[in-house]
């Protein structure tokens, strides 16, 4: 079970990943959810953004988002949620601090605020009621379920 506050934390934080990597010119294909740990177990928030051919600090900034996005509307963030984003930011052997990309990205969304606002708002109703079935993927064969198609993102924005 998900307790209240999570659900919306995880829309806040999978709106900010999307906003900030749409306004860095990458494409989101999705966002949803993820069975990482089978179909049984409890789903983790996913976005689909394939980030191949961007700078490493654009990349950084996009990982940043989600904890940007909770930072800017709950007043923090949380920091065990976020562990893959983390690692994700060490692979990449950046030269700036964790800060600076959260700082970037908060910039970001204060620009973007209508718009993040609208896609949080579509993923809390879209958890709630998904308009998507859950399907098997098949690379990764992972479950997953989208709550936001790419073509549903655009529209929002």
């Amino acid at each position: 079970m998900l307790f209240e506050s999570e659900p919306n934390r995880e829309c806040w934080h999978e709106a900010g990943h999307a906003l900030v990597a749409h306004h860095l010119g990458m494409t989101v294909l999705a966002t949803g959810f993820s069975w990482v740990r089978g179909e049984r177990h409890e789903p983790n928030p996913s976005s689909w953004i394939p980030t191949d051919g961007f700078d490493k600090d654009s990349v950084a900034i996009e990982l940043f988002g989600g904890v940007a996005a909770e930072t800017l509307k709950l007043g923090d963030y949380d920091a065990m949620a976020h562990g893959s984003d983390v690692r994700a930011w060490r692979d990449l052997r950046c030269s700036s601090s964790s800060d600076h990309y959260i700082q970037q990205a908060i910039g970001i969304l204060k620009e973007r605020d209508a718009g993040l606002v609208r896609v949080y708002n579509r993923l809390m109703q879209e958890r709630a009621h998904p308009s998507y079935p859950r399907f098997q993927d098949t690379e990764d064969h992972i479950w997953k379920q989208r709550h936001l198609t790419q073509e549903d993102f655009e529209a929002l924005m």
